[in-house]
């Protein structure tokens, strides 16, 4: 298989895995240059078809602190997009009980 199509296999587990959640809004963190705006508004504009709440954080940089904020609001779903893939660590341990989502350049995780 080549890396396109493992690349639209990964995405399309993805979002079965997406649709399979109880509804709930979800929390979307995103990086301050223009990759990340624009993934934040395309993301925030499939939520708005599906009619599903949400609420976007743009954030230069994402930090242990930072992190450590967010993870305390009261959010079931988080995407983050565009950053994420840089702190997997910090965000299996403070995300725990809490379906994460990271589409990221770098690498992509669910």
């Amino acid at each position: 298989m080549d890396k396109y199509n493992d690349f639209y296999n990964y995405i399309n587990s993805a979002v079965e895995k997406f649709k399979s959640l109880e509804a709930s809004p979800v929390r979307i963190i995103s990086h301050l240059d223009a990759d990340g705006i624009a993934a934040a508004s395309i993301l925030a504009k499939a939520l708005i078809r599906e009619d599903i709440k949400f609420s976007i954080s743009i954030v230069k940089q994402i930090s242990k602190q930072k992190l450590k904020e967010f993870s305390h609001e009261n959010y079931k779903i988080y995407f983050f997009t565009d950053l994420g893939s840089n702190s997997l660590t910090e965000i299996e341990n403070l995300f725990k009980n809490k379906e994460i989502f990271i589409l990221d350049g770098k690498s992509a995780f669910v």
